[in-house]
């Protein structure tokens, strides 16, 4: 299997509480069900380097295999979609 690596970086950080679900709920859902890792930075993060590793405050990193990433992919821009649309927010 190919590992992947995939930055969203096209959705606006306000959207990310949203989208993480409480405590990250959501998040922890999608990882879950698909087996990728997802790291959404906290909507308040600025940029910062940790551990040789940088995360922007408007880039959520989805890793894993390439069907994970994929599928999480495809589930996260559901989430995002929908809550694009929704005249609620």
């Amino acid at each position: 299997m190919t590992k992947r690596v995939h930055k969203i970086t096209n959705i606006e950080h306000q959207y990310y509480p949203l989208i993480s679900g409480a405590h990250n709920s959501r998040i922890i859902q999608i990882s879950n069900e698909t087996g990728a890792k997802i790291h959404v930075p906290p909507y308040f993060a600025s940029t910062e380097s940790t551990e040789g590793h940088e995360h922007s405050k408007d880039t959520i990193v989805i890793s894993g295999e390439k069907d994970a990433v994929k599928k999480a992919l495809d589930k996260i821009y559901e989430i995002y979609d929908g809550l694009v649309s929704c005249s609620c927010y």
